[in-house]
């Protein structure tokens, strides 16, 4: 499964390239797919930006991944709790 993340422009470098953050963690991402500015909530896969969002559609994005892995997690404890250990 393909994953885009919502992240944050920090800072715009050379080269089509800018630096991104989610959680405190900051990676080098390429622009070169999209007219990015710093302060911009921006979907990143694979190390591209894909698009720009507003702020709203980040946090939307944000919210059903949220409710994704909570999910993940109830169902893994279900499995660790009914077969003693797991798949």
């Amino acid at each position: 499964m393909c994953v885009a993340v919502p992240m944050k422009i920090k800072k715009i470098l050379s080269n089509n390239s800018a630096i991104a953050e989610k959680n405190g963690n900051e990676i080098t991402v390429n622009i070169a797919l999209a007219d990015v500015k710093t302060g911009d909530f921006v979907l990143v896969h694979a190390g591209c930006v894909l698009q720009v969002l507003d702020s709203s559609a980040a946090a939307e994005i944000e919210e059903l991944y949220a409710e994704i892995f909570e999910g993940f997690a109830e169902g893994q404890a279900e499995l660790n709790s009914s077969d003693g250990g797991g798949l």
